[in-house]
């Protein structure tokens, strides 16, 4: 007889599905991300990413271990596509999983990882990096873990394991400096202002205030902003007859999809940034709309159609198709060299140039986020690339969506560029560049929001921000304003002792209490309910024609249709009941259950003769009172009967 070894079988599972796991993703990452597997360096979305060990210099150059490195490269596929900071975290982490590993056993097998494996992994990002990062690095090793147990790649079961570091928060700012770096210099708004007034040409110039003015609008994330689409802009009317404007963003941090309305003072300026950005932007929309095309929609456009679909273009013609208009073949020569397009005749047919045009294509196109259903076409801020470069001409066969260093690459100071201070001749008083970063005006709406009365939700919704408790980073209010503001109250009050003339409000009855109008009812099928469940659950459920607090109006054709309707079904029940016979019915139920429908076909025809009684003005509220049993009153009466039940029993005889 054999003997079967279960942990060997075990084993040779989890190594099976490593496997598999591997070979999947490596067909995903050559076909769909369009990188090397066998290369140690990628890119995923303009990000450089590099497999390799953990190390204490600033670069990371040495591989990772062979045990490890498949397996990196398929959890990255995998997860793939990332938000924009994530990768970094996930690379990190998989670094530090690596160096213990290493560490702990000499090989860097991920299926062995186990309890102690993870403390000694947090136990050395809590010791390498700062509190709030292994904590973000945690939660990503959390997310391993769940991803390793759910497929099975692991000989231990971890799914229970938790992500031991918690997040600390300033919530609240002592040091002044601390709050003064948080908002943006007064100065430095008042620039913008200016700059933006002014008929800006420059596209940099544009891009910039533009982004500014957007940001002033209402309290977003730069990357927000960079993602909005063209048909961004909201309006509606209120009860009033104003015009209400807002931004259909896509807030950041799990918040998701909402409208930020805009203040009135603004609406103008932000229209104004939305205006100069479409003009700029409207040609690489247009490229991008085109590219969505397949090749047959592509030579059926009116400006291609002329061109057959496989004779041989002149560099003339090839200029013609890209630019639409006609220009001599020294120029042509000169713009394909400048779009690195080979620039001799017969080179290219329109089919092969359509396929040169899609290779220069972003990834994922035509999609920018297919999670949140926006693509390149749609997108407000879409350029070509190079258009914000110093002395580069447009490259107008490839896009490019600017990243937030964009944006700073043009406010901060550079020795060999100048940014939008320096090129209009701005200093500071110290005759200094200036500091800025976007998200201060984040802070400085919040802070102002604060300062106006906001309440804590409405701040926290129009910042889009998933969690109120957030709102206090950003509350720049400083204690000296918080008693300025109390003070100026007690000054503008007359009295701040409690008034003498108290209204003394006495008991009511039930009947009474019911008499008065209630705000809050919901409709039922013959009328309304006035039950305030404030006070008590529904003591007549599903029984509202034997219920005191139920109200018909006089007048509701529909609810004296339904309530004869009711009247004709009670009437043939209680017919056919009493011819039917059957020796099996108990006589008591039999007569239980008459004495109910007959008691409601009793109300039925009390309530319609009222509601069709001509006595009766219309719009009148009718109720009938009732005294008979709920559900509730059955329920303790029930109890009284047991408890008596148990007494009985307990009772001695006595001679």
């Amino acid at each position: 007889m054999s003997v079967i070894n279960i942990k060997d079988i075990q084993i040779q599972n989890v190594t099976n599905s490593m496997s598999l796991f591997i070979s999947n993703m490596q067909n995903k990452a050559t076909n769909d991300m369009r990188n090397s597997w066998g290369s140690d360096v990628w890119v995923i979305k303009k990000q450089k990413i590099k497999f390799t060990k953990l190390s204490e210099e600033h670069f990371h150059n040495e591989k990772m271990n062979s045990d490890f490195i498949d397996f990196a490269k398929a959890y990255i596929t995998h997860e793939y596509p990332f938000e924009s900071n994530r990768l970094g975290v996930v690379i990190a982490t998989l670094r530090c999983v690596e160096y213990i590993l290493l560490k702990t056993y000499g090989c860097a097998n991920i299926c062995v990882v186990n309890y102690s494996i993870l403390e000694e992994i947090i136990s050395f990002i809590k010791n390498r990096y700062s509190n709030n990062y292994a904590y973000v690095i945690g939660r990503e090793l959390k997310g391993i873990c769940s991803f390793l147990f759910k497929n099975k790649l692991t000989y231990k079961n971890i799914a229970g394991w938790k992500n031991p570091i918690r997040f600390k928060q300033d919530y609240f700012l002592d040091d002044k400096e601390k709050h003064n770096k948080k908002i943006p210099n007064e100065e430095i708004i008042y620039i913008f202002a200016d700059i933006f007034s002014q008929e800006l040409t420059d596209k940099r110039d544009i891009f910039t205030t533009s982004v500014v003015a957007l940001l002033m609008s209402a309290p977003s994330r730069i990357s927000e902003v960079l993602s909005l689409s063209i048909d961004c802009v909201f309006t509606n009317t209120t009860q009033k007859g104003n015009e209400k404007w807002g931004l259909r963003f896509w807030a950041g941090k799990g918040y998701g999809g909402d409208i930020k309305w805009i203040p009135s003072v603004m609406a103008p300026v932000t229209q104004k940034a939305i205006d100069r950005v479409r003009r700029l932007t409207n040609k690489p929309r247009m490229f991008a709309k085109l590219m969505e095309l397949n090749f047959e929609a592509f030579h059926k456009q009116t400006r291609f159609s002329r061109y057959s679909e496989s004779k041989l273009l002149t560099t003339v013609q090839v200029c013609e198709v890209l630019l639409n208009e006609s220009i001599s073949e020294k120029e042509g020569i000169k713009l394909l060299k400048r779009l690195s397009i080979k620039s001799h005749d017969n080179i290219y047919s329109l089919r092969t140039l359509w396929q040169e045009l899609q290779s220069r294509l972003p990834e994922g196109f035509p999609w920018y986020n297919k999670k949140k259903n926006i693509k390149f076409s749609e997108l407000l801020f879409l350029f070509f690339k190079d258009s914000l470069h110093l002395n580069k001409s447009d490259n107008i066969i490839e896009l490019y969506t600017p990243h937030t260093s964009s944006f700073y690459s043009d406010t901060y100071y550079q020795e060999k560029r100048k940014n939008i201070f320096e090129r209009y001749e701005y200093q500071n008083r110290n005759k200094q560049s200036f500091h800025f970063h976007s998200h201060q005006i984040r802070h400085l709406l919040n802070t102002i929001a604060q300062r106006k009365g906001m309440t804590e939700y409405e701040v926290a919704k129009w910042s889009g921000r998933a969690s109120i408790k957030q709102n206090r980073v950003y509350n720049h209010v400083s204690e000296e304003e918080i008693i300025e503001k109390y003070e100026s109250l007690k000054r503008s009050s007359t009295n701040y002792t409690v008034s003498e003339n108290i209204t003394v409000r006495n008991p009511v009855s039930r009947e009474s209490f019911l008499s008065v109008s209630h705000g809050a009812v919901h409709k039922t099928e013959f009328g309304y309910c006035i039950h305030d469940y404030a006070i008590s659950p529904c003591e007549k459920f599903r029984d509202c024609l034997n219920c005191s607090e139920q109200i018909c109006i006089k007048g509701s054709l529909d609810s004296l249709t339904r309530l004869k309707e009711r009247l004709s079904e009670t009437n043939e029940l209680i017919e056919t009941t009493r011819k039917d016979t059957n020796e099996n019915d108990r006589q008591i139920d039999k007569d239980r259950w008459l004495s109910f429908h007959l008691k409601i076909k009793e109300r039925l025809q009390e309530l319609i003769s009222i509601l069709e009684s001509k006595e009766v003005p219309e719009g009148s509220f009718v109720r009938l009172s009732n005294k008979s049993y709920s559900h509730l009153s059955r329920t303790c009466n029930a109890e009284k009967l047991s408890n008596n039940k148990k007494e009985i029993i307990h009772v001695k005889k006595i001679n």
